[in-house]
């Protein structure tokens, strides 16, 4: 039931039990609010105290006083000692506020108000927004297919939409006969893989693949994650709650993906490392993302350090890097969320990033493993090779860069050394600067 109350809905209207709420709270809060000395106010205090559970509610059928012994009731107003005579003040009106429509639908009463319909008009950056009222007559549903009616009916072109959203479980979307919209960004709700289906009469073919779409969800739904329209959309947001097996998220090959589980439990370390595990030996190309939402920072820190133990990655203050075959590297870093949902307000970022380094393998590894051309102590080690190969143990403990064949102190000055050969040179020695 809600707390604080709050005025039902045309759909909640015929509900018994929510009437019952709200008529016997507000018989109780009368008989707490007569027994109270004059003066004292308090401070208003925004919850709602429940007194009644719902079998409670539901065995009652007259009043408080009727329905309950002394000692009951007295335990009841005892429950409401601690609200203060503004709190109680405070709620009585919005229950007497809230009960009106089933006095008025039972009595056949007509509204003690004029009901409006309000449309808002704003901007996609927000900072111009316009809003109307207008006065109606019909049912709500009634005005919504003839609003929806008279914006887009009897249009024979696509209608172009940024954003389209479909949250909410219950709702009955009613269109015009024959309208075609061209989405670019999607939000579904629950029920997904029936909403996606349904859809198909609405939204245009050229609107696939989506630039982005928002799934949102319960851990027990999976089969939408085999439906075209969520493995083709190049980024995909995945909220709500996380399944219990993730192999279905593990595998998709969508250019993005975000996690952004915030009300369920966290990725487990050894699931951040399968996805790890998969973009490396499935060789992702470059581009591809995937976000996490983590709790605890130390836990991250950790991922870090068994990245850098299990694929000999080479890590930073809060970032780790792995070699992949495809000569890009998948960089896992992490930072705060912008949106900062608590507890969750650390995201780990997976990223397969291009190369950039100076030095790479295999188009470096010569002068790692050639015994003429030995990279010494002043070897920034930046390709990182030399620290997965064995051939590392080969290299010297010298201090400058020598070419043992001339015995020159560089081979960057050496006329004997090929372009190629000098073109290959990390300049990681220092010599050259």
């Amino acid at each position: 039931m809600p707390f604080p109350p709050t005025f039902p809905w045309a759909s909640e209207q015929g509900n018994e039990r929510l009437r019952r709420f709200y008529e016997r709270h507000l018989e109780i809060y009368q008989i707490a609010l007569a027994r109270r000395p004059e003066g004292g106010q308090g401070f208003p205090f925004p919850m709602m105290t429940i007194v009644f559970t719902d079998d409670e509610l539901l065995a009652m059928r007259g009043s408080i006083i009727q329905e309950l012994t002394p000692e009951a009731l007295e335990q009841k107003l005892a429950d409401l000692k601690e609200m203060s005579t503004c709190t109680l003040k405070t709620f009585i009106t919005k229950l007497r506020y809230c009960l009106q429509p089933f006095d008025c639908r039972q009595n056949n009463k007509a509204l003690p108000f004029t009901p409006l319909i309000q449309l808002t008009i704003q901007k996609e950056d927000g900072q111009e927004k316009r809003i109307e009222r207008y006065p109606y007559t019909f049912k709500l549903h009634e005005a919504m297919r003839k609003l929806c009616g008279k914006l887009f009916g009897g249009r024979n072109s696509i209608v172009q939409v940024n954003k389209f959203s479909l949250d909410n479980i219950n709702i009955v979307f009613r269109i015009p006969e024959g309208l075609n919209i061209r989405v670019r960004n999607l939000r579904l709700g629950g029920k997904r893989i029936k909403r996606l289906d349904a859809l198909k009469n609405l939204i245009d073919e050229s609107s696939y693949p989506l630039a982005s779409l928002i799934i949102h969800g319960r851990c027990e739904e999976v089969d939408h994650f085999g439906h075209s329209t969520l493995t083709s959309a190049r980024q995909l947001i995945l909220e709500g709650e996380l399944p219990d097996d993730i192999t279905h998220i593990l595998n998709l090959k969508n250019t993005a993906v975000c996690c952004k589980y915030s009300r369920s439990r966290d990725f487990s370390n050894d699931e951040l490392l399968a996805f790890a595990e998969n973009i490396v030996t499935a060789v992702f190309p470059i581009g591809t993302y995937r976000s996490f939402k983590i709790s605890h920072e130390k836990r991250i820190k950790n991922l870090l350090n068994q990245v850098r133990e299990k694929f000999n990655g080479r890590t930073k203050k809060s970032s780790a890097s792995i070699a992949m075959r495809n000569g890009s590297t998948l960089n896992i870093s992490y930072k705060t969320d912008p949106s900062r949902q608590e507890p969750k307000k650390w995201l780990v970022i997976m990223k397969v990033l291009e190369h950039t380094g100076t030095s790479d393998f295999p188009s470096r590894a010569c002068l790692c493993t050639n015994q003429t051309y030995l990279m010494r102590k002043q070897c920034a080690r930046t390709c990182g090779y030399c620290t997965s190969s064995s051939s590392s143990s080969s290299l010297s403990s010298s201090s400058t860069c020598a070419d043992l064949v001339n015995s020159s102190t560089g081979y960057c000055t050496n006329s004997a050394y090929l372009t190629l050969m000098k073109q290959q040179c990390p300049k990681t020695c220092g010599y050259c600067t």
